[in-house]
């Protein structure tokens, strides 16, 4: 069902959410979140082609509002990412209560490094507009907050919120993590890093080489009274997750 694709999508499992699409839209093949989320996750896999009919397709299936959403999508992988921002910017002119259009907006900015107040207001729309995958907004907000800003505890509560809104958010609880670090929570950190590994262990292996993450879980290990777990436990399991961090054309 698209809910599983959504499920794995934010587990930052990308390969298995196109399947999970895929699945989805052979009962269903005019199902435009489908389309548009399956072609996020094919560009952050980098199978920009697919991405790009995915978008196509989603443009001819959905409402005028959705139709620009997807445009953009695909002007964006195709390169054009001022033509992209300029679409999704007039989008939130013509719905300015559609709140899909406020989360992209802020994306697209943020996946063309403007990680300003422009870019944060435009995700605290999408979230007062309630949109339906609003702990992506946050999850945004929160990135910018604690890389940005460097305001670890603004980023702290976004993450929060994030994971509250979706529990199986493993780039949340990672990046929680790291705001916690940053703030001197290492055991408080080491719990959401071990949770991330255990919705997406690559996710965690990906970081290994990190000396901040190494300390963390030497320091949790200590606090637990000796190593006992065998370190940071990234073991593998040959999941295919990217690690990467949302909804794609943003990198979202």
């Amino acid at each position: 069902t698209v809910s599983l694709g959504f499920a794995t999508f934010v587990q930052c499992n990308k390969h298995k959410a196109i399947q999970e699409f895929s699945n989805h839209l052979e009962d269903y093949p005019s199902d435009y979140d489908s389309l548009l989320y399956r072609g996020i996750s094919h560009g952050i896999v980098e199978d920009v082609r697919s991405a790009i009919s995915d978008f196509s397709e989603a443009a001819t299936c959905g409402s005028q509002c959705q139709k620009m959403v997807a445009d953009a999508h695909r002007l964006l992988y195709e390169g054009k990412t001022e033509g992209a921002i300029t679409t999704i910017h007039q989008a939130t002119q013509r719905f300015p209560i559609d709140p899909i259009v406020w989360h992209f907006y802020g994306s697209f900015r943020r996946s063309s490094n403007i990680c300003d107040d422009v870019t944060i207001a435009a995700f605290e729309k999408a979230i007062e507009l309630k949109f339906p995958q609003a702990a992506l907004s946050h999850y945004y907000i929160g990135e910018i907050m604690d890389r940005t800003k460097n305001d670890h505890k603004a980023a702290v509560k976004h993450m929060e919120e994030a994971v509250k809104l979706n529990p199986t958010f493993a780039a949340a609880y990672f990046q929680l993590g790291n705001a916690l670090t940053k703030l001197s929570s290492v055991e408080e950190a080491s719990h959401y890093f071990k949770k991330a590994h255990e919705l997406n262990k690559s996710l965690i292996q990906a970081n290994t080489s990190s000396q901040q993450l190494d300390r963390v879980f030497a320091a949790a290990a200590a606090a637990a009274g000796g190593n006992k777990g065998g370190g940071d436990g990234s073991d593998g399991d040959g999941s295919d997750g990217d690690g990467s961090d949302g909804d794609g054309s943003d990198g979202d």
